[in-house]
């Protein structure tokens, strides 16, 4: 699912298959314990001591909906959500099903379940769910089926800059050059005055669509990203008639597979920019926290890139590859290697030889990571003008402290 929600969340890979993306907005959850937060198993054994004492508390469901969907564990949080709908048919408890039904690969549950959550709520916020589903249909190749969740999105927000954004992905897909230049262009229109009151992550984001909608008016092919790995399909019995009055919690779950949590294979990436305590998580693989130890951070970017990877892929030899490229014949540059827990990884230093203070968008410093912890494969990008190598160092620790959740029972 994704969202232009103004974040600095972005899909990476080939550079003509990136769309700006994040994940939607949770339901609202008890407050977190002190220190550090509670990861996604702590989440649901909370939420399930919760309900042990209160079987009817709505938003200890919704939150156990929202942690069980996370950690892939689907028809569990299936039947969480529909007992939230059981609760209270409203539009957190539809759209909580439908969002369930998305990653279970039900399309036609989710959509029911949007056009129930769409009557509780303005058409801008019901267009948003229409939206996600349309992305996760062309994501797997049903392309007139996301185009329907588009055009219902439109016909709730007839001006809506995601829908032409879509739209024009969709058809430069499928070649369809008229049809992808004419949304395309539509989406140009509506962003410019967006784009002209914007400023910081917000602006960035809108430019990183600007730039790909001219690319697509261009006629340059957008790539449809690959199938999602390790994804689950949730049996229709489950999904395609509401349980009766009272019956959702017996709903008969089939057993868990071990699996791969899904990730998409052009990378899932995200940018971190000037940040003294920064928490991201990308599709629940890793989980990152970066503390500086004193004072804020000079100026740094960090880009970090996760998928599965082949078991024979040699990291040692594609972090030598970057090296080369980066080295040109400097001797300044040396390959290092970092004990990973269930991994390692190889990585080197290097200053940029072109770099120029004048330019605030330059760094002196880059260093380049290839990685593997268990089955989850990744790469790191630091760009930084720190002269001291705390941020280098600091990237190391973050590296060498990562969770995984890649391993679902």
């Amino acid at each position: 699912m994704r969202i232009l929600a103004l974040s600095c969340l972005i899909a990476v890979g080939c550079a003509s298959s990136a769309k700006v993306v994040s994940s939607p907005t949770p339901p609202s959850a008890a407050p977190p314990r002190e220190g550090a937060p509670l990861s996604l198993p702590e989440q649901v054994a909370r939420a399930q001591a919760a309900i042990a004492l209160h079987p009817d508390d709505l938003e200890r469901w919704h939150e156990l909906t929202s942690a069980l969907r996370r950690l892939n564990r689907l028809p569990e949080a299936l039947r969480a959500a529909w007992r939230a709908v059981e609760l209270q048919p409203d539009y957190a408890s539809w759209n909580n099903l439908g969002n369930v039904l998305i990653q279970g690969n039900a399309g036609q549950g989710a959509w029911a379940a949007f056009e129930k959550a769409a009557e509780h709520v303005p058409p801008q916020t019901s267009a948003q769910s229409f939206l996600n589903l349309g992305y996760r249909l062309w994501i797997a190749g049903a392309d007139e089926a996301a185009l329907r969740a588009y055009d219902r999105a439109l016909q709730a927000v007839p001006d809506s800059l995601l829908a032409f954004y879509d739209r024009a992905f969709l058809f430069s897909s499928q070649r369809k050059q008229p049809e992808a230049t004419a949304a395309a262009q539509r989406c140009l229109t509506l962003l410019e005055p967006r784009l002209a009151g914007a400023s910081g992550q917000e602006r960035e984001a809108y430019e990183i669509m600007k730039a790909f909608l001219g690319k697509i008016v261009a006629g340059e092919r957008m790539q449809r990203p690959p199938p999602i790995e390790g994804e689950q399909d949730l049996p229709e019995r489950l999904w395609r008639t509401q349980p009766a009055p009272g019956k959702a919690l017996a709903l008969e779950l089939p057993s868990r597979e071990r699996r791969i949590y899904g990730v998409n294979r052009t990378l899932i990436g995200f940018l971190v920019q000037s940040a003294t305590n920064e928490e991201v998580i990308t599709q629940e693989i890793m989980t990152i926290k970066w503390s500086p130890s004193d004072g804020e951070p000079p100026r740094w970017k960090m880009l970090l890139s996760f998928a599965p990877i082949a078991e024979h892929y040699d990291i040692q030899a594609a972090t030598l590859a970057a090296m080369r490229q980066v080295n040109k014949g400097r001797p300044d540059l040396a390959l290092t290697r970092v004990a990973l827990k269930d991994g390692e990884a190889f990585w080197f230093w290097a200053e940029d030889p072109g770099y120029d203070a004048s330019k605030p968008t330059d760094y002196r410093f880059a260093a380049q990571l290839f990685g593997r912890t268990g089955p989850i494969g990744f790469t790191v990008t630091l760009l930084t003008n720190d002269t001291t190598g705390r941020v280098r160092d600091g990237m190391l620790e973050l590296v060498k402290s990562a969770e995984t959740h890649a391993l679902i029972e």
